[in-house]
């Protein structure tokens, strides 16, 4: 056994500039959500714990939506179409903005979040970069004061 002590690998490709938090304090983190297949009774869990810490903001980690109809794998005819998913979005930052009226809330889009680019630049080449067609426009992201995060 080698007496080296381990290091990180150095990263391959491209380097992002580093998103600085607006506001220090308690902050709340929220990962894979996977809306309209979350978990409702740990959300209301992680948010009352917000309320009480009194946090600063939310940053929406990745993966807060599914887009399970428009993935690159086969959905089942159980799953919520597109616009039930966009629809339970909304419903989400709504609640999410009236239970935390005076946080930061930080949007950065996950492998699922970005299906709808993928989807529109294999499917529908024209439509990609229309601005209707974005997460801050789809989800309506000024409605609820959502800053949106580009990787």
């Amino acid at each position: 056994m080698s007496s080296r002590r381990p290091t990180l690998p150095e990263p391959i490709g491209r380097t992002n500039a580093p998103y600085h938090l607006p506001e220090p304090g308690w902050w709340l983190i929220l990962c894979d959500v996977h809306i309209p297949t979350h978990d409702k009774p740990t959300l209301r869990a992680a948010v009352s714990e917000a309320k009480k810490k009194k946090v600063k903001g939310v940053l929406l980690n990745g993966d807060t939506l599914d887009f399970c109809e428009i993935s690159r794998f086969d959905p089942s005819p159980q799953e919520p179409r597109f616009q039930q998913e966009l629809t339970a979005g909304i419903q989400f930052l709504s609640w999410l903005r009236h239970e935390l009226k005076s946080a930061v809330i930080v949007w950065k889009d996950g492998n699922h979040d970005v299906r709808i680019q993928k989807y529109l630049i294999t499917k529908a080449p024209a439509l990609f970069g229309l601005g209707a067609l974005s997460m801050p426009s789809l989800l309506q992201f000024d409605n609820f004061g959502v800053e949106y995060v580009i990787d």
